[in-house]
């Protein structure tokens, strides 16, 4: 009898979060849908403002795009934080 492993796929960081914060804004970082979907859950479980908008890119390439508002104090001295991800339609529905 054989058994077989499952294979690993590769982690796909095509997932952009940029957050901008303190009248700035933090290089853009990329993430798996995973570290997004937690992210995003964490936040509307803390009632942060959360919308979801479906758009395409300049290319024509579907995208979820999330905005996270922060309450002030949340992560910064007093500042209100706003995250942006844009998710590729595709990589989502691959879940």
């Amino acid at each position: 009898m054989t058994t077989t492993t499952r294979k690993r796929l590769p982690v796909v960081r095509d997932v952009t979060r940029t957050v901008f914060a303190y009248g700035g804004r933090m290089a853009p970082r990329h993430l798996t849908v995973h570290e997004a979907r937690t992210a995003i859950r964490s936040w509307r479980r803390d009632e942060a403002t959360v919308h979801v908008y479906r758009t395409t890119d300049r290319d024509g390439v579907d995208l979820h795009v999330v905005y996270v508002r922060s309450a002030p104090g949340y992560w910064s001295g007093g500042e209100i934080t706003v995250d942006v991800f844009e998710i590729p339609t595709a990589t989502l529905l691959a879940l």
